[in-house]
């Protein structure tokens, strides 16, 4: 049995602990800083090739994300052994950065949900400018959907391929039916965290165009400026021309605004990497072959960044990188075995932590841990360990109220094709509210026989069609 397998063993049984827990806690900050290294290399190497393909970016808030993450890598990787006074304060440097792109991010993922609003408005409308199109016939459309949804497949993946489907119907539903679906799924939440409550009414808001962060008013404003002006205006009077320039100016912006969200995913993925690897790393001199190359890569490419004329990136470094093949595997593999009880120790078994003065050093391994993951790469920072509160009754009740006003103000000055947009989306991120597959295909059915414009609801099943063949 490994030591690692053994280890793990040990702890799940309690056996041992303060011999254990410390043993346990050096090597997975040993395996954390060899997993962040490889990571840091491969995340920051794609960076530059993507800024080199695009000849770097245009966007003056990426540029200088872009200088400051340099800088902290070429400290971190630059050959000179950082202070533990100099190590913190590059830590602190990387969190701003880092928070910065957060918040950025949060800026452009409003005006990205806002654009999927007026993009779904503006397909349904597009159908009325071409002269003769083809109808499609109800009844064989919604089999084919029924089909779609439940044709072989789990609840989950039914659930979502119900709540997509919603997505893209033609809504033709009294707004206090609308309001009552939202009161219903609220509901569920009573006796859950409040945080849970959040995190939905979170997800309805920004679907609804109702969510608005801190920074709106100082990042991207050009896009504040087209979100203005599409709320004034009159889907239903454009003419083919004015229509035609608004699906260019959409299409553009989508483009430009994908391409923006994707390098602050590869800038905040570096800077995550960067931070795992700062708070694991131990001040012992690297001595494997495959560290030593990563470090020469991001040497190297730090000095690429530093030039500015983008060149390409030298075929010796896919030399370097070849030595590191095939380690991230075996690594993650440990990592992913020491995990499985991380969450217990911190969980059951904070007295021991406490007496070893390591309760620190594991809110250190959880960050890590969560950084690391997949779906960490926006994740935040919480300094505070709060209790959580419950969602009473009263709670759920103020909440759903909040919302539906909110609703009700932005139904008043909104034309009716963008209300109903704003109820399509929001809809899709409902708890499937359905009792049987019955109720399903009826709802389809009825959504596309009360949709009397034959373009509005050709266009839906032309979308839905495109989604069932992807």
């Amino acid at each position: 049995m490994s030591q690692i397998k053994e280890l793990v063993k040990k702890i799940s049984k309690g056996k041992d602990l303060q011999q254990n827990i410390p043993v346990y806690r050096d090597i997975l900050f040993d395996l954390y800083q060899q997993v962040s290294i490889l990571h840091v290399t491969m995340e920051y190497y794609m960076l530059y090739e993507t800024l080199q393909e695009q000849r770097g970016a245009e966007n003056g808030y990426l540029q200088d994300t872009i200088s400051v993450v340099n800088q902290l890598v070429k400290a971190a990787f630059g050959g000179e052994k950082l202070s533990a006074e100099e190590k913190k304060e590059k830590i602190a440097q990387l969190v701003a950065t880092r928070n910065d792109v957060i918040c950025k991010m949060k800026v452009l993922t409003m005006y990205i949900d806002k654009l999927q609003i007026y993009e779904h408005v503006i397909n349904r409308v597009e159908l009325k400018y071409e002269k003769d199109f083809p109808l499609a016939d109800i009844d064989t459309f919604v089999q084919k959907v029924y089909q779609y949804i439940f044709s072989g497949k789990d609840n989950v993946v039914i659930n979502e391929s119900i709540k997509e489907i919603l997505g893209e119907l033609p809504v033709r539903m009294a707004r206090s039916k609308y309001f009552q679906l939202i009161e219903n799924s609220l509901s569920v939440y009573k006796g859950s965290d409040q945080s849970a409550v959040e995190r939905y009414i979170y997800m309805l808001e920004t679907s609804a165009m109702l969510y608005e962060p801190e920074g709106v008013d100082v990042y991207f404003t050009d896009l504040k400026e087209l979100t203005e002006r599409l709320s004034k205006t009159k889907f239903s009077e454009l003419s083919e021309t004015e229509f035609q320039e608004l699906y260019d100016e959409l299409e553009e912006n989508a483009e430009y605004m994908s391409q923006i969200a994707d390098l602050y995913v590869e800038i905040e993925s570096v800077l995550n990497s960067l931070y795992c690897y700062l708070i694991a790393e131990n001040g012992q001199p690297m001595t494997e072959a495959s560290d030593k190359a990563c470090v020469e890569v991001l040497q190297c490419i730090s000095g690429l960044f530093e030039a500015g004329d983008w060149k390409k990136v030298p075929k010796e470094l896919d030399e370097k990188l070849v030595l590191t093949e095939g380690k991230q595997e075996k690594l993650v593999e440990d990592m992913l075995q020491l995990e499985t009880v991380l969450v217990d120790l911190q969980m059951n078994h904070r007295g021991e932590l406490e007496q070893l003065n390591l309760v620190d050093d594991f809110v250190k391994l959880d960050t890590i841990q969560q950084l690391l993951a997949s779906s960490g790469t926006f994740i935040e920072f919480n300094e505070e360990d709060t209790e959580e509160e419950i969602a009473d009754e009263t709670y759920i009740a103020e909440q759903t109220n909040q919302l539906l006003e909110k609703l009700k103000v932005q139904f008043a000055e909104n034309e009716m094709c963008v209300n109903r947009a704003v109820i399509a989306a929001t809809i899709s991120k409902f708890p499937v509210f359905f009792t049987s597959s019955k109720e399903v295909e009826e709802y389809i059915r009825g959504a596309l026989e009360r949709c009397q414009d034959d373009a509005e609801r050709q266009a839906s099943m032309n979308v839905i069609q495109a989604i069932m063949e992807g």
